[in-house]
């Protein structure tokens, strides 16, 4: 049986990366997972959504006594094991709930996930049933808010700046507005805002140092990246994506509900 896009797609990056002996090295945790592990634990349980080769494990077991994970690929299962993930298990979130029950975890993690799914808001849903009442959700994914991304389309360029040469994998493409409205539809309310420039290098002598600072200032227009931490406060109100109503606007009025909305 042909296997879908996004499984094939990451089965064949996990299998290459085992190939190459990279394991993606639990001790090599960047700026932007140490803030996400930091802020939505400690606790008991975390899941992990779209763990890879478990390369947040260590850190993951600094703060949480039991770390779970799902993902799309079965060639990533056994790394995970080996990295120190008490169980993980087979999951598209393309048309497949999370195979866990409801409430049992105190965090989750999606860490450059939401951006290649169809619906980002049935698995936010999703997120929001697995989690107990007043769990945190750990998010990143790319900003088409980032100047670099508006300059680009100003001259005629869509891009997120990760695929450039051909149909992107990406799917969905956010801006801190739109993920907040997102997460407020999804029975979330952001907690702590995570601004970081392109690489971790913030000499002090460095230009990345300086955008380092203003990441953190400005991170809806400075930082690449969105970087937050989301508590549960409620159900979801939405739990899918649906079609925009069609709606006979024009002129100011089109564009003040556009405004609106996005």
């Amino acid at each position: 049986m042909k296997k879908n896009t996004l499984e094939r797609v990451y089965s064949e990056k996990a299998a290459a990366e085992l190939a190459a002996g990279i394991n993606n090295s639990p001790n090599q945790l960047n700026n932007k997972d140490k803030w996400i592990i930091k802020n939505v634990g400690p606790g008991n349980s975390v899941l992990d959504i779209g763990s890879g080769l478990g390369r947040l494990g260590s850190g993951l077991q600094r703060s949480f006594e039991h770390v779970y994970g799902i993902d799309v690929s079965e060639e990533c299962l056994a790394a995970c094991l080996q990295n120190g993930y008490e169980e993980a298990k087979i999951c598209d979130l393309s048309d497949q709930d999370i195979p866990y029950d409801d409430g049992v975890f105190d965090a989750a993690i999606c860490l450059e996930t939401l951006e290649h799914l169809i619906d980002p808001v049935y698995t936010l849903a999703q997120i929001n049933r697995v989690l107990v009442d007043g769990g945190r959700v750990g998010i990143t994914c790319p900003n088409v808010g980032f100047l670099l991304c508006r300059i680009f389309m100003a001259f005629g360029h869509f891009t997120d700046l990760r695929d450039i040469d051909q149909p992107p994998l990406h799917l969905r493409f956010f801006t801190y507005k739109t993920m907040k409205l997102i997460l407020q539809r999804t029975g979330f309310k952001i907690k702590s805002i995570g601004g970081f420039p392109a690489t971790d290098d913030t000499n002090r002598l460095s230009f990345q140092y300086g955008l380092s600072v203003l990441s953190n200032v400005a991170p809806g227009m400075f930082s690449p990246s969105i970087v937050l931490v989301a508590e549960k406060i409620g159900p979801p109100a939405v739990t899918e994506w649906v079609a925009p109503p069609h709606v006979k606007l024009a002129g100011v009025k089109w564009i003040k509900r556009l405004w609106k909305v996005t």
